[in-house]
């Protein structure tokens, strides 16, 4: 997959400003506060239609604009697309996400997908390794839908039927066989969901123990999907075994779930134990015990063999990354940059200063210097 030009509009700082992308490695930089990262933000909007920094869509409309926008023309493996992304106030004032490919209103985000999808990394990401078990889901969820894009949409009637059930349960309304109803709708989708964190931590395995071992020197990492559906004695069950465990999960619980009038059992309580060292029993947890250093390799490396997977059954996904120097001595940031290039990935990044990378890169690339939300130059290296 590329994106080989970007129109943005009114997004941020950013009154109109437009791009040719002519590299695989595209460095955006310049000074704190330039507006890189807010085009880089533009376009993981583009391919993820997520934000990584906004809570809310009214955050990114450039003050006194309309409607804030992101455009380009990608090419994949099934040729070329015009895809958009705007987001502007609805009659009732809310903000409200407009995605578009070649001129038709989308309604399936899986033709979308196909021509762009995109893995990004930034800053925050340290808190997958720190954060709470729901960012550890949501990191699981993402990466299954990028390797394969059908897991969202098991996700989201799972969440659906969830939070049906959820409601129910809280009108303190509930009886046994309603929930009984529900539980039926609940258990194949929730096994879907499983099945797929399930079949990503196997695939995720090797590409993130060689890319870690490259990034940290050779220090050793683990993970393992702790499941709910699938005992840790018995971490590989079928789809139908996992069926038969959430069915009694949800019986034994029934009572509890209407005295709490909340939902106990699932993998909406599912985690995902990464730890440094050997995976047994003396395995330190990353989360408690790495340090600032340790916890930022080691979810980058996750984001690297998240692109790994995803680009491993044919057209990779593009790789955004936020602040990529920070942090890093001249040596990882070679090693890096190494590895970026072996994935096969048209890769954005935005720093400072565009020498460290572009001097570590065996193909070169192309600095763009953003300055006050406008493209000031263009310069390509190799």
């Amino acid at each position: 997959m590329r994106l080989n030009n970007l129109q943005v509009r009114d997004w941020r700082n950013a009154e109109a400003l437009e791009l040719e992308l002519g590299s695989d490695l595209v460095v955006l930089w310049g000074a704190n506060g330039a507006g890189k990262t807010n085009l880089l933000e533009a376009m993981a909007v583009l391919a993820t239609w997520k934000s990584f920094r906004a809570a809310s869509w009214d955050q990114v409309l450039r003050w006194g604009g309309a409607v804030a926008s992101v455009a380009g023309l990608s090419t994949s493996e099934l040729g070329s697309s015009r895809l958009s992304v705007g987001v502007g106030r609805a009659e009732d004032g809310s903000f409200q996400r407009r995605v578009r490919m070649d001129g038709e209103a989308v309604r399936d985000a899986g033709p979308y997908f196909a021509r762009l999808r995109a893995v990004t990394f930034t800053p925050d990401d340290v808190q997958i390794v720190r954060g709470g078990p729901d960012l550890r889901r949501r990191f699981l969820d993402r990466a299954a839908f990028n390797a394969w894009p059908t897991h969202l949409d098991h996700v989201r009637v799972f969440r659906r039927v969830l939070a049906q059930k959820a409601a129910l349960l809280r009108s303190g309304r509930a009886t046994h066989q309603e929930l009984s109803a529900w539980d039926e709708r609940l258990i194949p989708a929730g096994v879907a969901v499983a099945l797929g964190r399930q079949r990503l931590v196997g695939a995720l395995a090797e590409p993130l123990e060689r890319v870690h071992a490259e990034l940290s020197g050779g220090v050793q990492v683990g993970l393992r999907y702790r499941c709910s559906l699938a005992p840790k004695e018995h971490p590989e069950l079928s789809g139908e075994r996992m069926a038969q465990r959430y069915q009694q999960l949800l019986e034994g619980s029934r009572d509890e779930e209407i005295r709490r009038g909340i939902n106990l059992v699932g993998p909406q309580r599912d985690d995902l134990i990464l730890g440094l060292g050997q995976l047994d029993d003396r395995i330190e947890s990353a989360r408690s015990f790495g340090s600032q250093g340790q916890v930022r390799t080691l979810a980058l490396a996750l984001k690297l063999a998240e692109l790994s997977v995803a680009g491993s059954g044919g057209d990779p996904p593009l790789l955004l990354v936020d602040d990529l120097s920070s942090e890093l001595d001249a040596s990882r940031l070679g090693r890096l940059v190494s590895l970026i290039e072996q994935l096969r990935s048209q890769v954005v990044v935005t720093t400072t200063d565009p020498r460290p990378i572009l001097d570590c890169s065996r193909r070169g690339g192309q600095a763009v210097e953003i300055r006050a939300g406008t493209v000031a130059s263009v310069v390509s290296d190799g």
